[in-house]
C-alpha cells in the first residue's frame, strides 16, 4: 500500500501504478525501476507537463483580459 502512495504522490495514476506490480512489495524509494516502467513514468510527466501548460495559457490570458478592463473591474468601454 506506500508504494502505491508513493507512485501516486509522484504524480502517476492508478492505470500507471498497475504497470509496476512487479515491485510494489519492494521499496520503490531505493531501487532502480526497470526501463519500460521509467517510460511510464516519463509518458505521465509529458502528459502533467501538456496540462500545466494549456492551463498557464489560460491564465495568461485571463489576466490580459482582466487588465484590459483596468482595476476597477468595469469594463472600460461600457462607461
Amino acid at each position: 500500500m506506500r508504494s502505491i502512495r508513493y507512485l501516486l504522490a509522484a504524480g502517476l495514476t492508478l492505470e500507471d501504478a498497475a504497470h509496476f506490480r512487479c515491485c510494489l512489495d519492494g521499496d520503490l524509494t531505493t531501487t532502480t525501476p526497470a526501463p519500460a516502467l521509467v517510460a511510464v513514468a516519463k509518458r505521465r510527466l509529458a502528459v502533467l507537463e501538456d496540462r500545466v501548460r494549456a492551463i498557464t495559457q489560460v491564465r495568461d490570458r485571463l489576466a490580459t483580459e482582466l487588465q484590459k478592463v483596468g482595476n476597477d473591474g468595469q469594463d472600460h468601454a461600457a462607461r
